[in-house]
């Protein structure tokens, strides 16, 4: 079976990733802490992983090693609500280190295990288009996805060549324990995401699109 490579695989959207790939892709979930509903799903499991310090890149690597992969899903992030008025460097940077810099940097170390044609997913955020801000708020974690959409269009460029796809999508206002207030399901949002991977080629590669078939404005 192809293989997939899931990060924030303990919470959020990655446990219901890979209730749906599980029958299709041997899945390797990586995490800081598998939690008792990752456990379950009864994938190999990668813990100890830390997106916020730089050693875990290696250590990633060391855990996947000789693994082929087909699809790689960066899906782990943080959200830290701010606004002006309580602006920190400390969020800034950890925001972006988590949000943009592990996402590029895990794709980098596993670069030359990716299959030709394999498809690599980087989660963004409406939040993160420039074009469609309307509020002030939120500084930390809107610009950490302006960033990583660069990243991904960079990346969607230099593997061109090698007919690697890349896409970068909005998962919708997602009800999860980092986003109690969201407005739709898991299942819908994983459904429409896996969706857009299913058609994800050379022609979609680089695109920035919503889970519900919107093109998304940078």
């Amino acid at each position: 079976m192809p293989v997939a490579v899931i990060s924030g695989a303990s919470r959020g959207l990655g446990p219901g990733l890979i209730r749906k790939l599980k029958d299709s892709h041997t899945i390797y979930a990586v995490c800081r802490e598998a939690s008792s509903e990752l456990k379950s799903l009864r994938v190999h499991i990668i813990e100890g992983i830390d997106f916020s310090k730089k050693e875990s890149f290696e250590k990633l690597k060391k855990a996947l090693e000789g693994v082929e992969i087909d699809l790689l899903l960066n899906v782990a992030g943080i959200y830290l609500r701010d606004t002006f008025e309580t602006l920190s460097i400390e969020a800034i940077e950890k925001s972006f280190f988590v949000n943009s810099i592990a996402p590029l940097f895990v794709t980098k170390t596993l670069s030359d295990q990716l299959n030709e044609h394999a498809k690599v997913l980087m989660m963004s955020s409406r939040m993160g288009s420039i074009g469609d801000a309307s509020t002030s708020r939120s500084y930390a974690y809107r610009a950490s996805k302006s960033a990583l959409n660069m990243f991904g269009k960079c990346l969607s460029l230099e593997f061109k060549n090698k007919n690697i796809s890349v896409l970068l999508v909005h998962p919708g206002s997602v009800r999860t324990d980092m986003n109690p207030d969201g407005q739709i399901s898991t299942e819908t949002s994983v459904n429409g995401i896996l969706e857009k991977i299913k058609f994800l080629d050379a022609n979609t590669s680089g695109k920035f699109l919503a889970f519900d078939e919107r093109e998304l404005p940078w």
